[in-house]
């Protein structure tokens, strides 16, 4: 989500702290090749930095009047699919959860329609269908069963 530099919350503690000058030479020679951010910068519910102060430092450093931001535990995607039943037979939509962490990035990247994903249920974990993925404009507040990264299903099947 876009938001106004001006409008971050900092708190004592990243206020007080003194970033190495080589992890800001390169956070700025990457924002001054690309004008573009490469992470969003992370914020808690109620507004404050947790995780990005020095790409917050070099951009309002380089004029950005906006930044992107993502809140803490908000998905950074989502996607529909359908359980698999044994019967090969499919039941209803419903929507799963992709949360930030070490392998998401790579996961989601492999991550297409058709592919079969293991998910959180309310009777454990079951294979599911993908048949859409959400990447952008993802509201926050909305809690969805997890998907289990790295966890994808192979299907085998016997030909007699």
């Amino acid at each position: 989500m876009k938001m106004n530099i001006e409008d971050i919350k900092i708190s004592d503690q990243f206020l007080a702290s003194h970033p190495s000058s080589e992890k800001m030479e390169r956070v700025e020679k990457y924002w001054l090749l690309t004008n573009h951010q490469d992470k969003p910068i992370v914020l808690d519910k109620n507004g404050y930095l947790v995780d990005g102060y020095i790409r917050y430092l070099i951009m309002k450093r380089n004029g950005a009047k906006t930044v992107q931001t993502v809140y803490k535990g908000q998905p950074v995607a989502l996607i529909n699919g359908v359980h698999i039943h044994a019967n090969g037979a499919t039941s209803q939509e419903y929507t799963w959860e992709i949360r930030r962490n070490k392998n998401w990035k790579s996961f989601l990247e492999n991550l297409k329609v058709g592919d079969l994903v293991m998910c959180a249920t309310k009777y454990g974990y079951s294979p599911v269908k993908v048949t859409r993925i959400q990447t952008e404009n993802i509201e926050g507040g909305v809690k969805h069963k997890k998907v289990l990264l790295n966890k994808r299903v192979t299907i085998k099947t016997e030909t007699k």
